[in-house]
Order: structure tokens, then sequence, then C-alpha cells
């Protein structure tokens, strides 16, 4: 079930992009700035606010796919389990968002290609090319992460539940209307919690994607300059493992701030394309592989 449901997904994902309409959470802002107005005190402003906000959504999808296992042989349960797992990839595509962004680059309109790159870089954008050239490709290597391979993997260990439970802490900590408050922080700690793992083995998927050798190198930077908050430390492991896969070292991409006496040249469009091409594709090459090794998995009975 697991297996078929993933495939199914992932097709309408890439294919049906009507569907990704559907995917909206104004019910959850609007729950979670309700949760958090009833429940005004420094108490539920924290973790316990957190846990008020994600649990009953969660645990009712868990239930409804309870009820679901044992109607119409199980049928129910895998269409409930790919409506959920498609809900929440994303939400938005990122493919769509580059392809617009590179759209936008060739049509020389700068401001709509800085809108969506600051939507895929959640923050500014740097004021050269090259910057957002190498910021970019280190953005959709986290952006995978959160966006579909952080999903999968809650899926395949607790179903539908899990799934949603990492999108609604992802949107959660991206949308909180207060990111100094404690419930920020909170939700912030669960959703770095929840990306540790997968993070890592999707930086191993990057390395058997890519170049084994360079990536193995990459590891090794990221292990020595491993940070004290451990809180980045699946950030810097993506970054350095998936640039090192595609033989792209981030330290050696030079930068204006760094260099400011010597002239930048002009980005070429064709080499900022192939670039971001490169990164994409190493991404869905470590997507398949996931999919084998959850179908090898599923075959030898250790997924259902």
């Amino acid at each position: 079930m697991t297996i078929i449901a993933i495939l199914l997904s992932l097709v309408l994902e890439r294919t049906v992009e009507s569907l990704r309409g559907y995917r909206v959470f104004g019910w959850y802002e609007r729950y979670t700035n309700w949760v958090r107005d009833v429940l005004n005190s420094d108490l539920w402003d924290g973790p316990w606010g957190v846990l008020v906000v994600i649990l009953p959504p969660v645990l009712l999808t868990g239930m409804i796919a309870h009820a679901f296992s044992e109607s119409l042989f199980g049928l129910l349960e895998i269409l409930f389990a790919i409506i959920v797992l498609f809900y929440s990839f994303g939400p938005k595509d990122l493919d769509e968002q580059v392809d617009g962004y590179l759209q936008a680059l060739e049509e020389d309109d700068k401001e709509k290609a800085n809108l969506i790159a600051a939507d895929i870089l959640h923050g500014d954008v740097p004021d050269n090319m090259q910057d957002t050239q190498q910021e970019l490709g280190e953005a959709i290597f986290i952006q995978a992460n959160e966006r579909v391979m952080a999903v999968i993997f809650w899926f395949v260990l607790l179903g539908p539940m899990g799934a949603l439970l990492f999108r609604l802490t992802d949107y959660g900590m991206k949308h909180c209307r207060d990111t100094s408050s404690n419930f920020n922080i909170a939700i912030t700690r669960l959703q770095n919690i929840l990306a540790y793992v997968p993070a890592h083995l999707c930086a191993l998927g990057f390395a058997l994607a890519g170049s084994f050798e360079h990536a193995w190198r990459g590891w090794q930077l990221h292990m020595e300059q491993l940070a004290g908050d451990w809180q980045q430390q699946w950030r810097d492991a993506l970054v350095k493992v998936g640039m090192a896969s595609l033989c792209l070292e981030p330290h050696e991409v030079e930068t204006v701030s760094e260099t400011p006496e010597v002239e930048q040249p002009e980005l070429d469009i064709q080499l900022l394309q192939e670039h971001i091409r490169a990164v994409l594709g190493l991404v869905w090459r470590t997507v398949i592989i996931w999919l084998v090794i959850i179908a090898l998995a599923t075959l030898l009975g250790f997924s259902s």
C-alpha cells in the first residue's frame, strides 16, 4: 500500500497541475490563530500550544485512515492515503517555480524573477547573480527535503498522519505571525526534529545519485565544520553533500562581498540554467533511489 500511494501521489504531483490548487492551508492558519487567541497565556505560548494546534488534525487523519483500513478491501484506505500524501507535498511545486524563474530571466523580467527567487529562498534575494545562483542551488536541496523527502519519510513510518504531521509543522513554522514568540521557537524545533533524519538520508541519496567520491569529501567537510546548533546541521549536510555530489563546492564560489575590488562578470543565463537543472536532476534521481529502496523493503516485508 505504501509504495503504491507514494507512486500515484508523485504521478499526480508531476502531471496534474490543476490539483495543486486544492492544496490550501487557510483553514490551518485560521485554526492556529483561533487556538492561540483562545489559549492566550504563557502556558500555551510554547510546546503545549504547538501540540494543541497540530495533534487534533493529525490524530483525526489517523482515525479516518484506520476506519478505512477494513472498507472495500482497503481500497478506501489507499485512496485516502494518496489524497493526504498529495496534499502534504509542496505546498508549491519546486520545478514549476524554477521554470518560472528561468523563464523570467530569459524575458529580462527581473522583478518577477526576484519574486519567485525570494519565495524559494524564503528571504531576500542577493543583488549579485552569482550569489543568487549559489543560494538558489542550495535552497533547492533544502526545499526538496522539506517539500517531498521528509513527507515521504514520515508517510512510510506513520502513514497519512505522518505526512500531514510534517506538512502542518513545516507550514506552521513558516507562517507563524509572531516569529519571536515561544510558540514559533517550539514549532521550529519540532520541524527541525522531523526534518533531521530524512535530510541525512536525502544526503545519502545525493551521494548515490551523483559522484559518491566527491559526496564523501563533502560529508567530511560537513563533519569538520559541524556547527554547534544541531538545528542547522541537517541543512548544512544537504548543501555540502548535494553540491559535492555535483562536483560543486559551495566555498569555491567567489562572491562580490568577498572580493569587492574585483569586477564580477555577468552571469551567463545558459550556465545558470545548467546549474539549476543539474541540482533538480540530482534531486529527482534521489527520489527514484528512495522509491526503489521502499519498493524493495515492501517486497522483503519491512514495509506494508
